[in-house]
């Protein structure tokens, strides 16, 4: 983009929702200016946007005052909030001090429950879709993935429903019918129940989650915006972990074959989830969830249903098994970390999964 005023520059497309949503303005330039200037100080747009949009629900709710941010109100959509924060952030000036480890170290420093309000996962801001700052996750957020978000089919269909609708000239009603009809078709081909899409279905949403994850970590090996793949297939986009593996053969020339890719996700994943557990036990990550995430949806094919936390239990314990986790602890297995020559990993994890596991 080229806007008079304010710079040139890029961004990706997440950076644009939550630079707009996360604190509620509709003000297309302000949008501009916080992600060049994120760009410009080396910010996580994201993480640096849930931050604003946090301090200004704890304005909103009277947690804290113009007092608690050097004289200038948190008001949701201010220009000068936004600017000013981002610069405090970056220059580690005033309030920007308490806010350089992230929104979760901030929240033991400022008190008062002010950690409830957060959008977070170990101290960082999950990839909420452009939601509102006001949405709640659902059922959909799965801890045991940590790093991956799990996508809410429902939400996607919902989105897409009036395009459908326009572009096939049938009512709202009609095209919902159409989208889960698809939903359900797809889940049938690829998971053992046509309604493990169905994030309300604790028994079979671990294996949708798991065949998602999959497919995220496949388009990030790739290089591939996973928005056009199995991850939201109702938009009609099915490029899988197949696909990947054989666009990776085509244009190499190696025999790559889904089972062999699939070996190399798991390798990946149980890497990175091994380092998670370490950065817990460090860095004290811990997966804390605020209730707000837990209340009821809005709007949506679930509206008015929230999380039954003991039967998401069920949602954890399919996602560790399939995944080849402790559903007791979430460590990696020793066996399957063995089994992909990941001995050194197992050696690192192995002590602080001991005690862990004990305590």
């Amino acid at each position: 983009y080229k806007v008079p005023g304010i710079g040139n520059g890029g961004c990706n497309c997440i950076a644009y929702l939550q630079h707009r949503y996360m604190y509620e303005s509709h003000d297309i330039n302000l949008w501009w200016e916080s992600n060049q200037l994120c760009n410009d100080y080396g910010l996580d747009a994201i993480n640096t946007s849930s931050i604003i949009g946090w301090l200004m629900k704890l304005h909103e709710e009277g947690i804290i005052t113009a007092k608690d941010t050097d004289g200038i109100p948190m008001e949701w959509g201010s220009k000068k909030a936004v600017l000013t924060t981002i610069e405090k952030i970056a220059k580690q000036e005033g309030f920007g001090k308490i806010l350089k480890d992230g929104v979760m170290p901030a929240a033991e420093i400022i008190g008062r429950d002010s950690g409830e309000f957060a959008v977070q996962l170990r101290n960082s801001a999950p990839f909420n879709g452009g939601q509102p700052y006001r949405a709640t996750m659902g059922a959909y957020l799965v801890p045991a993935a940590q790093e991956i978000w799990i996508h809410p089919q429902a939400a996607d269909a919902e989105a897409a429903f009036p395009m459908v609708a326009e572009y096939y000239g049938i009512s709202y009603e009609e095209a919902e019918q159409r989208q889960f009809d698809f939903m359900d078709e797809f889940s049938a081909k690829n998971t053992s129940s046509k309604d493990s899409w169905k994030e309300d279905n604790y028994d079979e949403f671990g294996e949708y989650a798991f065949l998602q994850e999959n497919v995220i970590t496949a388009m990030d090996i790739v290089g591939h915006c996973d928005f056009l793949s199995d991850r939201v297939p109702h938009f009609g986009s099915w490029w899988g972990v197949k696909e990947a593996a054989e666009a990776i053969s085509a244009t190499t020339g190696l025999n790559i074959t889904t089972e062999k890719f699939l070996e190399v996700i798991q390798r990946r994943r149980m890497v990175e989830l091994a380092y998670y557990h370490l950065c817990s036990d460090k860095l004290k990550e811990e997966e804390v969830l605020p209730h707000r995430f837990l209340r009821p949806r809005p709007d949506g094919y679930h509206k008015g249903q929230g999380v039954d936390l003991m039967e998401f239990e069920k949602i954890l314990i399919q996602y560790y098994q399939l995944r080849k986790c402790d559903p007791d602890t979430g460590y990696p297995e020793s066996e399957e970390l063995k089994r992909l020559g990941l001995d050194d990993v197992e050696e690192r994890i192995r002590p602080k999964k001991d005690k862990k596991a004990a305590a």
